[in-house]
């Protein structure tokens, strides 16, 4: 993993550096429809030919999500006793176009080897984070059961697109995968959703932690790997199309 500190996150050096990249908020839709995966080779292609980034407008609880990450990153550490380091940005060795930003990071014998991606949503979706974290898909009804019949007796439930992985919200799942993708020495992921409007002090974060040796987890990587090779051989299939032909 190629790690670049001196970025301060959302500044103009770290748009550029992130430019024309697979970054953790991007893998969702690298694994999404094919429509989802064609905007975003339309978007990386359109960032080469115009050196530029899309800029995303920020809405009012993504401004307070993003002013509360600071406090979230201090009660970590408190409630965890780890000392989180912030990063710029990092880029996969192997992989020279994915890289992921990260929340923060943690040194344990001079490797870093821990992370921790924090999310601060409004407290009726952490409550919502915090129950499809404790109780299962099947309990909460997130899915749904198949059709009892003479070859298959025994009803199966499916669950929903909405289900979480491991108690981590389906929307997130591949940003986090991201992390064990982009550094082959993480081995756990720390998803803390942090809400300082809960008055019980044990209450205001919740942690859900990945495993690299999980062997779900480990199946989740290599499906975003394969995923992620396949994305990229069309990504360069249309950039030629538009690049060489010039529209």
């Amino acid at each position: 993993m190629k790690i670049i500190e001196d970025l301060i996150q959302g500044s103009s050096e770290w748009h550029n550096e992130r430019r024309c990249m697979i970054t953790g908020s991007k893998m969702d839709s690298v694994m999404g429809s094919n429509l989802e995966q064609l905007m975003l080779i339309c978007e990386l292609i359109a960032e080469e030919l115009t050196e530029q980034s899309k800029v995303f407008k920020e809405t009012a609880e993504m401004q307070r999500g993003t002013e509360e990450e600071v406090f979230a990153r201090k009660h970590f550490e408190k409630k965890t006793n780890k000392t989180v380091k912030e990063i710029g940005f990092c880029k996969s060795d192997e992989y020279l176009y994915l890289g992921v930003s990260g929340d923060g990071w943690i040194e344990n014998n001079g490797i870093l080897d821990e992370a921790i991606e924090i999310k601060c949503p409004d407290s009726k979706q952490s409550v919502f984070y915090k129950l499809t974290d404790t109780l299962s898909a099947t309990v909460l009804g997130l899915g749904s059961w198949s059709a009892i019949t003479k070859a298959n007796p025994e009803p199966v439930f499916k669950p929903s697109s909405k289900a979480p992985f491991l108690g981590i919200p389906a929307q997130y799942v591949w940003q986090v995968i991201t992390y064990f993708m982009v550094n082959e020495k993480l081995q756990k992921l720390n998803f803390a959703v942090y809400d300082a409007r809960f008055i019980d002090e044990e209450m205001k974060m919740h942690i859900i932690v990945l495993d690299r040796n999980n062997e779900l987890v480990q199946n989740k990587i290599k499906e975003a790997f394969a995923g992620l090779v396949e994305f990229r051989t069309l990504w360069l299939k249309y950039r030629e199309a538009v690049i060489i032909n010039k529209f």
